[in-house]
């Protein structure tokens, strides 16, 4: 509806009810913002073929992604169209497939920045009933170490961490590794990631009543699915019985 200029506290344009169309389907909304700014360079501020845009603040949002077009998404955002800081707060992130709504995150606070080193993005939340922290980092220098992807849940006290690989031998081919954290239950495991599928190839499994590896395949589309096998070492039979009891 309405569109502003300030020029204080830096040069910036207002939107207020900002529209997205979804460029996969322009009959659908992406995304319903009530107070969106765009802030501008000073230099250049003259010539409006040079203007460029330093950041995107969007506040009291609705966004809804569609998981069926993912790749879609994917190749958009690949083309590096946006602002190099973005930031989000006070809105909501609603994931569905088809007419299936999948989950909601609530309370989304959103930062991303990019520079010549780094790609960095934060997420916080609230889903189901549970506090979501979740980072990424991807670092454009390090010839190995693409990304570095963090997930907590507060409340729930789950602690994840993957580090994500390039493969010198195949391209096609992702490595990683990851640590999965909640109080005494551990899992660490060594992947490699292709067509949609985590192919888990070394790891631990420990916790207070056993202790052994894991290793399978986990598929993620077009549903998910696994097939995991666990070799124990060890069982603590006692502890078991007792917490049965």
């Amino acid at each position: 509806s309405d569109i502003k200029y300030s020029f204080l506290p830096s040069p910036r344009i207002k939107f207020n009810n900002f529209i997205i169309k979804d460029f996969t389907d322009t009959k659908k909304t992406l995304a319903k913002i009530k107070d969106a700014e765009i802030i501008i360079s000073f230099y250049n501020l003259h010539d409006k073929k040079k203007l460029n845009y330093t950041k995107i603040v969007f506040k009291n949002f609705e966004i809804n992604f569609n998981l069926a077009k993912f790749k879609e998404y994917k190749n958009f955002l690949s083309k590096k169209a946006y602002s190099n800081v973005i930031n989000l707060t006070k809105g909501e992130l609603n994931f569905f497939e088809g007419q299936k709504n999948i989950a909601t995150v609530k309370d989304v606070n959103f930062k991303y920045y990019s520079n010549n080193n780094i790609d960095h993005a934060i997420l916080k939340g609230n889903l189901l009933d549970d506090k979501i922290y979740i980072s990424l980092k991807n670092k454009k220098n390090d010839e190995d170490l693409s990304k570095i992807i963090v997930l907590k849940l507060l409340d729930s006290k789950l602690f994840t961490k993957i580090n994500i690989f390039n493969s010198k031998v195949d391209q096609n081919i992702v490595s990683g590794n990851a640590l999965f954290k909640k109080g005494k239950n551990r899992l660490k495991a060594i992947f490699d990631y292709k067509k949609d599928q985590i192919f888990v190839k070394e790891s631990i499994l420990r916790n207070v009543f056993l202790a052994g590896k894991l290793n399978g395949v986990i598929k993620f589309f077009p549903y998910f699915s696994f097939d995991l096998g666990v070799d124990l070492n060890s069982i603590n039979f006692y502890r078991l019985y007792s917490f049965v009891v």
